[in-house]
């Protein structure tokens, strides 16, 4: 396998993020009416889930099965993992659908045991090692390798590959052609829990395109930025197991009416809410507790609230119901203007972005205060989709936003980068939004920047090939 290096930092939480959960932990804001779960199966000690409208998966507390659930909660087995071999112990197995993007197979599920990845065919028949994580592991001699994570990056901040986590504290992701890169935080990561990962979509504006991941031992909730040398957050929350967004479309599980479900170890069983219990809260954060908790729920602008607050002895794993996801967009977006900071400058930009990295042209410049400029050199994330909380109406209704990133020249030196978030909400423009951030040769912030177009139009478009 193929081995790259990527760091990263961390700091703790400041800004807008600390406000808002010392608002909520003081004022005592008014919350809508919390949602109250059902039981849906019985199983011994669940532990990981995964779902798709067609199927229910689950795992089980130091066991190889893999379960599948019906529609009415009937438990069968689908496919077992090999045994263990070696000093390793492993209690907790997690579970991952393949949504289809970067190169995975439709509905192949992915499971991470240990320090082994396996990869099962969507109708259970077969299995096979994806990857063996033991060579890349370090600091793990006295750990069981109980703690483990995974999940798929549907926003494509993260190339859409798979992201693995472990108990060392150690980050990967992975391609669909096995190469692993390594997500080195700067400072590291202690070695304890690491659980739970999810990339945050472009709407979860406190944390755009990022990824979330819990150590329950620390009390955290950690922001990972796909750019390398960006300084990341922390969401201080006790015995968080892990973080799950609520997707704008939600789906309910073959006719059970159940979108979300979360693993009740302690009682033997899985519980689950109806998708009328997130009418209101799209693209937040849940946050299930593991210990004698309920449920936390963040906003996209990182206001801390409770969810559910019916206390759980032991959690384990929890997921949504994964609607299908759209294969990639042959489209682009086109056009620019400018948008003013909160400090009243004004950024302008302009852009013709492709929504596949590999289709040319892709051009981006943005000039702000002072002579400053960032030029694009090469686009390396790009994704393209359709909120359905905007109306494009022209030119085309098949997406409507454009979450990128990518490295160029700041003032004409080398080694800068950019993410950003581009939205068609018609015609004549006023009402699209540019979010940019961009950073200097050493990771620092420049130039942070989001709102409404004060000049110009961005528009999506289909490509003509």
């Amino acid at each position: 396998m193929t081995v790259q290096q990527k760091t990263l930092s961390k700091t703790p939480l400041v800004g807008s993020l600390a406000i808002a959960l010392g608002v909520i932990s003081i004022g005592g804001l008014t919350q809508r009416a919390q949602a109250q779960a059902t039981q849906f199966a019985t199983i011994t000690q669940p532990v990981g889930l995964a779902a798709t409208t067609t199927r229910l998966l689950a795992t089980s507390f130091n066991s190889a099965v893999i379960s599948q659930i019906s529609s009415a909660g009937v438990v069968t087995p689908f496919h077992t993992i090999p045994a263990q071999t070696g000093s390793v112990l492993t209690d907790e197995m997690y579970l991952a659908v393949s949504p289809g993007l970067g190169g995975f197979t439709t509905n192949n599920i992915f499971a991470i045991r240990g320090r082994i990845l396996y990869e099962i065919s969507a109708d259970g028949s077969s299995h096979s090692t994806f990857l063996d994580f033991t060579s890349l592991i370090t600091g793990g001699a006295a750990h069981n390798a109980i703690h483990t994570g995974i999940t798929f990056d549907k926003v494509g901040t993260f190339g859409n590959n798979l992201i693995v986590t472990f108990d060392t504290g150690q980050i990967f992701t992975v391609s669909s052609t096995k190469v692993v890169t390594a997500l080195t935080t700067t400072p590291a990561l202690a070695v304890a829990t690491l659980e739970g990962p999810a990339v945050a979509p472009a709407a979860f504006t406190v944390a755009p395109g990022s990824l979330l991941v819990t150590q329950e031992d620390l009390n955290t909730v950690w922001k990972i930025s796909s750019a390398a040398g960006h300084a990341a957050t922390s969401i201080p929350i006790t015995d968080p197991e892990s973080v799950h967004f609520v997707p704008t479309n939600v789906c309910a599980f073959g006719t059970s009416n159940a979108a979300f479900f979360t693993a009740d170890l302690g009682n033997n069983r899985i519980l689950s809410y109806p998708p009328s219990a997130f009418s209101t809260l799209a693209n937040y954060a849940l946050i299930p507790i593991e210990f004698n908790g309920g449920i936390k729920k963040v906003s996209p602008t990182g206001v801390v609230g409770d969810f559910d607050t019916t206390a759980v002895a032991n959690r384990e794993g929890s997921t949504f119901v994964d609607c299908a996801v759209a294969p990639r967009l042959d489209g682009r977006m086109t056009g620019g203007g400018s948008v003013f900071t909160t400090g009243g400058v004004r950024v302008t930009h302009g852009f013709e972005l492709h929504c596949d990295v590999a289709d040319l042209p892709n051009r981006l410049e943005i000039n702000w205060d002072g002579g400053n400029n960032f030029h694009l050199e090469n686009l390396v994330t790009a994704f393209c989709f359709l909120d359905p909380n905007i109306n494009a109406g022209h030119p085309t209704d098949t997406f409507n936003t454009y979450v990128g990133s990518g490295t160029g020249t700041l003032n004409g030196f080398a080694g800068a980068s950019a993410t950003w978030t581009f939205t068609d909400a018609g015609e004549p423009g006023t009402n699209d939004v540019a979010t940019i951030t961009i950073k200097d040769q050493g990771g620092a912030t420049v130039l942070t920047v989001s709102g409404k177009l004060d000049k110009g139009n961005q528009q999506a478009h289909l490509d003509n090939k």
